[in-house]
């Protein structure tokens, strides 16, 4: 309950939605750990910060998150 009072205080601050995705991946539910990721990308968090922290490490052969890593990027 306190990551929601979080987001409803600080619904800008995409470092708050990182820490969102924590506690999700902590609770084994890597959909909606994904889905808060991308809200932190979307708000500013940065993807070099996510290709390197090693929480996320679980999630690196996702697709999904191979995609929030990616999209946006001109090849």
């Amino acid at each position: 309950s306190l990551i929601d009072s979080a987001l409803a205080k600080a619904p800008d601050d995409p470092y708050v939605y990182y820490i969102d995705a924590l506690i999700w991946l902590r609770a084994d539910d890597a959909g909606e750990a994904l889905s808060a990721l991308q809200i932190a990308v979307d708000k500013g968090y940065p993807k070099t910060l996510l290709a390197a922290e090693p929480h996320l490490a679980r999630l690196r052969q996702h697709p999904r998150f191979n995609e929030i890593l990616t999209r946006g990027e001109i090849d």
